[in-house]
C-alpha cells in the first residue's frame, strides 16, 4: 500500500472510530434509561472494589445473584469512580470504551486477514454502527471485553506470524490472557485458539507456527498465572 492510500485508510478509520465513540458515549448516563439489576449490582461491586486494597481476581457472589464474577471490569469501573465520581456514566464508561476500541481493531484485523483496506473499513463501520454492539457497549457489563481481547489479540498474532515480529507475538499472548480476567464467556477461547492454529498451519510452515506459539504461549501463561 502506498503512503497516500495508507493515509486515506488511517483517516477514514479514524472517522469511523469517532462515529463509534459518539454512538457509545452520547448521553451515556441517560440511554438506556435507568439501571438494569445486574448493572446496579456491578456498581455496588465496583464501590466495594474501590474501597478495598489489593487486586480482586474474583468478585464474590453478592445479593444472592448465584455467580462469582471475574474482577477486571470491576476494577475498571472502580477506577472510573475514583477519577470521575460515582455515577451511571462512570459505571458504564469502561464498557463503552471497550466497545469503541473494538472498532479500529476490527478494521485493522480485517485488512490484515484479507489484505483489503476497503474490507477493513466496511468491517469497522459495521462494528461502529451495529445496534447490538452499541447496546452492549452502553450497559455496565463485562461482555464487551471479550470481543475486544479476541480481536486485538488476533490482530497482533497475525501481524507477528506474518512478519516474524516477536514483540507482536508477545503482546498477542498478553492480550489473549487478559481476556481470562474479563468474563465467563471467554472460556470458549481455547476452541478459537485451536481453530486459529489449524488455519495458521494451512498457511504457514510448521516451524514458523511453532515459534509463534512458543512466544505467545509463554507470554499468555505468565499473564494468566494468577488465575490458573
Amino acid at each position: 500500500m502506498t503512503k497516500a492510500r495508507e493515509a486515506w485508510f488511517v483517516a477514514l478509520l479514524a472517522v469511523i472510530t469517532a462515529i463509534g465513540v459518539f454512538l457509545r458515549f452520547y448521553q451515556l448516563d441517560e440511554l438506556p434509561t435507568g439501571l438494569f439489576f445486574d448493572e446496579a449490582m456491578n456498581g455496588l461491586d465496583a464501590i466495594d472494589t474501590m474501597n478495598q486494597t489489593g487486586i480482586r481476581l474474583w468478585i464474590p457472589d453478592n445479593f444472592d445473584r448465584g455467580l462469582v464474577a471475574e474482577g477486571l471490569m470491576s476494577h475498571l469501573q472502580a477506577l472510573m469512580f475514583s477519577w470521575f465520581g460515582v455515577s451511571i456514566a462512570s459505571l458504564r464508561a469502561p464498557s463503552a470504551l471497550a466497545g469503541a476500541l473494538l472498532v479500529p481493531f476490527v478494521g485493522l484485523l480485517t485488512r490484515e486477514l484479507f489484505r483489503s483496506p476497503i474490507g477493513g473499513l466496511v468491517a469497522a463501520f459495521l462494528s461502529a454502527t451495529s445496534s447490538y454492539a452499541i447496546l452492549l457497549s452502553r450497559q455496565a457489563y463485562p461482555a464487551p471485553l471479550v470481543p475486544l481481547c479476541a480481536a486485538t489479540g488476533t490482530y497482533f498474532a497475525v501481524w507477528g506470524v506474518r512478519r516474524g515480529q516477536r514483540w507482536a507475538l508477545v503482546l498477542a499472548g498478553v492480550i489473549f490472557a487478559v481476556g481470562i480476567y474479563s468474563y465467563a464467556a471467554y472460556r470458549v477461547m481455547p476452541l478459537y485458539a485451536v481453530a486459529g492454529v489449524l488455519l495458521a498451519l494451512w498457511v504457514f510452515s510448521l516451524g514458523r507456527v511453532a515459534r509463534a506459539l512458543a512466544w505467545m504461549g509463554g507470554a499468555a501463561l505468565l499473564t494468566a498465572a494468577p488465575m490458573l
